[in-house]
């Protein structure tokens, strides 16, 4: 909050916050625990919030959905405004819908609630859905602070009511977006669009060392689902498509390497299958991906030890139990227009 003040806001610009605590957190401003929301106001400070509360809401659940609904109706009959950007800032851990390992499910984990939102279970999509239905347009942009986010199919859910996505391929940092750097910019040109917006976010937190940052135009998001959905069917004709699966895991970059390994970058495996051995009908999916990929990856700043990364990741674990996760979720839109889940499947057998 002290990085959006020193950004400053102004008759252009307004920045509402919502923010919540928990017991022991800090003693900035008073050791207060409940839920706050505030309108951002410009100081120079960096130890102290000088933003008026406007509202003392109590205890709220942050990992509900409807709390987040609620907070942009709050928001929109407060300032409505012509462009809406809406930044999420907590854990994430892309589409996930939860399991064996609890420490991040999906996003915005509540840890008095131990709630989350999710995206696999539909959460995430009724929340955008709902928000979309206030604004009465589209988000120009959904930004997440937070891990690894930057995915496929995080990305199919957010394109069906947002224009732009600005997020982390892997694991973020306490650093996250440069909050202080996006709003100057935006403050110096109120005017940008979706994509520059989405870009001078990934830009920023890029800056503050984040490894990987990318903005995704999400309304070539559908065509990059044509062609997973291609890549996968052309893997699946193969006499072993789990073994094709596999290998292309083994020679290409994953993002999520202390956990799991089970978010890898779409570009890097595409591209390793369009050099591959299987044939000209994997090699042209391939090729089709990486195509489609081109046109979605608005911008993409990598660091080391991800500077191979191009933008977003893909789910391709051989874990049966994610596996079955992945594809049969109440909300997985990726398995239900898909065959991806079908080839995750066949390679954790």
């Amino acid at each position: 909050m002290n990085e959006l003040e020193a950004g400053g806001a102004d008759k252009n610009v307004v920045v509402l916050v919502q923010a919540d605590r928990i017991s022991g957190y800090g003693t900035e401003d008073g050791n207060w625990t409940d839920a706050r929301r505030y309108r951002i106001v410009a100081d120079s400070n960096s130890n102290q919030i000088a933003s008026e509360v406007l509202q003392k809401i109590g205890e709220v659940d942050m990992g509900d959905p409807a709390t987040l609904v609620d907070f942009v109706a709050w928001a929109d009959a407060l300032y409505p405004s012509e462009h809406t950007a809406l930044i999420l800032w907590d854990h994430g851990d892309s589409w996930r819908k939860g399991g064996r390992i609890e420490i991040a499910r999906s996003f915005s984990s509540d840890q008095s609630s131990g709630s989350s939102i999710s995206v696999a279970q539909g959460e995430y999509e009724k929340a955008l859905a709902s928000i979309e239905n206030i604004l009465g347009k589209p988000l120009d942009v959904v930004g997440f602070d937070a891990c690894t986010m930057a995915a496929w199919e995080v990305a199919m859910v957010s394109a069906k009511h947002a224009l732009v996505q600005s997020s982390s391929e892997t694991y973020t940092y306490a650093e996250g977006f440069n909050y202080t750097s996006t709003l100057k910019a935006l403050r110096a040109n109120p005017g940008m669009n979706a994509l520059q917006l989405g870009a001078t976010i990934a830009s920023g937190a890029s800056a503050s060392g984040e490894s990987t940052q990318s903005a995704l135009d999400l309304t070539a998001i559908p065509q990059l689902t044509l062609a997973v959905d291609s890549l996968a069917k052309a893997l699946l004709a193969l006499s072993d498509p789990g073994g094709a699966l596999r290998n292309a895991v083994a020679g290409s970059l994953t993002l999520d390497p202390q956990e799991r390994g089970y978010y890898h970058d779409l570009g890097s495996l595409a591209a390793f299958l369009r050099n591959s051995a299987y044939g000209n009908a994997v090699k042209t999916a391939a090729e089709g991906v990486l195509a489609a990929l081109d046109k979605v990856v608005a911008a993409n700043y990598t660091l080391a030890p991800f500077e191979t990364a191009t933008g977003v990741t893909i789910c391709a674990t051989n874990d049966s139990y994610y596996a079955g996760l992945y594809s049969k979720s109440t909300g997985a839109i990726w398995a239900q227009q898909t065959a991806w889940d079908n080839l995750l499947l066949r390679a954790a057998q």
